[in-house]
C-alpha cells in the first residue's frame, strides 16, 4: 500500500469508537517500546476510512507524518476465535511515520466478520519485525 492509499472508503473524520479503542488498548497493553509509544495516541485518534469488504478495519489520519514515511506493521498482533469451525481472525496494527495508521481485521474463513471480536477473547503476541 502506498503512502496515501486508503484501505477502502473514506469517511468523515470521527473519534474512534469505544470498541475500536478497547481493541487497540488490548493490543497495546504491554510494555514493549511500540506499545508504550503508540498507546499515547489512542485517545486522540481520528478514523478517516473503513475497509470496503464489510470488516471492521479502520484507517486513521496520518497527515502529520512526513511525506517520506512508509507504512509499517507494528510488532503486536492479536488473534481471536469468531465462528465455530472457522479459523481465528488476526488483528494487526499499522503505523506511518510513528503514527497509528490502521487497525485491521484479517479473516481466513469463508465469511468476513462485520464486527471486532470480544476484547476478552483477543490473545496478543509480540512479533519480531
Amino acid at each position: 500500500m502506498g503512502r496515501w492509499e486508503t484501505l477502502g472508503a473514506r469517511t468523515e473524520p470521527r473519534e474512534i469508537s469505544v470498541t475500536e479503542r478497547a481493541v487497540l488498548e488490548r493490543l497495546l497493553g504491554g510494555d514493549s517500546a511500540d506499545a508504550v509509544r503508540l498507546r499515547r495516541q489512542v485517545t486522540t485518534l481520528m478514523v478517516v476510512g473503513r475497509c470496503e469488504c464489510g470488516c471492521p478495519t479502520v484507517e486513521s489520519d496520518t497527515r502529520a507524518a512526513s511525506p517520506e514515511a512508509t507504512s509499517r506493521l507494528v510488532g503486536l498482533e492479536g488473534s481471536a476465535p469468531m465462528t465455530p469451525g472457522e479459523p481465528p481472525v488476526e488483528i494487526l496494527v499499522f503505523e506511518v511515520g510513528g503514527l497509528l495508521s490502521s487497525l485491521e481485521l484479517v479473516s481466513y474463513g469463508d465469511e468476513t466478520p462485520p464486527e471486532w471480536p470480544p476484547v476478552e477473547s483477543i490473545g496478543v503476541r509480540t512479533v519480531d519485525r
